[in-house]
């Protein structure tokens, strides 16, 4: 659930100009959108479930050893889910998204995407926010990519420069959906729900270059499910 979003001058977010005339992020092209940066032309490496029996190894298996067809097919298959997931959660912009009859939080929309999409659900169990989405990503060595998911836990961020300044906060947690990043790969570009309260569906950003002041965040990346 987003507190509040403060801002002064024009350095905050400027989300005006990356926005369409209808109110939305510009639809990411899904070969585009599903790239790598760390390797241009090739697709988001597959995330498996840890521990699924149906992953089997070598030549002809996911995991050790050569692709072999399997895993091609496999890795194909993820990564048009994963173009499938982002297409969908563009495409709820303005809307209300229930995860049961009139529950639309923040944490709603990360569910019923990964459940309308047949991705593996998400574990929203913690009393403290600290909900879990998949693989967790290690943001020293891996670069956030679209269809990640990042989880906020009373986080406080701001920025101070010598013309403006701003901070973003939620006291309690926030679950958002990355559709793009900006720059060095931590100014996101996301799809949230209930951010201002009681919203639906809308795009913002999330700048990780700003200072941490309070809570903590992860992001995730979704696991697929492993072709039997």
């Amino acid at each position: 659930m987003l507190k509040s979003l403060k801002s002064h001058a024009l350095a905050i977010l400027g989300a005006a100009s990356l926005m369409t005339a209808a109110g939305a992020f510009e639809q990411p092209a899904h070969a585009a959108a599903m790239a790598n940066p760390a390797a241009p032309g090739k697709g988001i490496a597959p995330t498996y479930l840890p521990g699924d029996p149906r992953i089997m190894y070598g030549p002809y298996g996911i995991g050790a050893g050569p692709m072999g067809y399997r895993a091609a097919i496999q890795a194909q298959m993820d990564q048009q889910r994963r173009a499938a997931f982002l297409g969908y959660v563009m495409a709820m912009n303005g809307k209300y998204v229930d995860s049961s009859p009139g529950r639309h939080e923040c944490a709603d929309f990360a569910i019923v995407a990964l459940r309308t999409l047949g991705m593996i659900p998400g574990n929203t169990s913690s009393r403290d926010g600290h909900y879990t989405w998949g693989r967790p990503l290690n943001l020293t060595t891996e670069a956030i990519l679209p269809g990640d998911i990042i989880q906020l836990v009373n986080v406080k961020l701001s920025y101070k420069t010598a013309t403006s300044w701003g901070s973003w906060e939620t006291t309690t947690q926030h679950t958002a959906i990355v559709v793009g990043t900006e720059g060095n790969g931590l100014k996101l570009k996301v799809m949230q729900q209930n951010a201002p309260y009681g919203s639906p569906v809308n795009p913002g950003y999330i700048d990780l270059n700003w200072k941490v002041e309070r809570g903590d965040y992860t992001v995730f990346r979704p696991y697929v499910p492993v072709m039997a």
